[in-house]
């Protein structure tokens, strides 16, 4: 096999494996930890203000 053809099903692997991945990440969706679940946004519960933005 010379290179060209070599680069191609190398490109062509990658694009399989890819697609895969990506057919088994959508059926499964995503796994977040079970801490992360219910919690809401830190900055509602800073006592200190939240975000830093807009202050002189």
């Amino acid at each position: 096999m010379n290179v060209t053809t070599r680069l191609g099903l190398f490109a062509l692997g990658l694009v399989a494996v890819f697609a895969a991945m990506l057919g088994v990440g959508s059926l499964v969706g995503p796994l977040l930890p079970d801490s992360v679940i219910g919690q809401t946004e830190s900055a509602a519960e800073d006592p200190g203000g939240g975000a830093v933005h807009g202050r002189e």
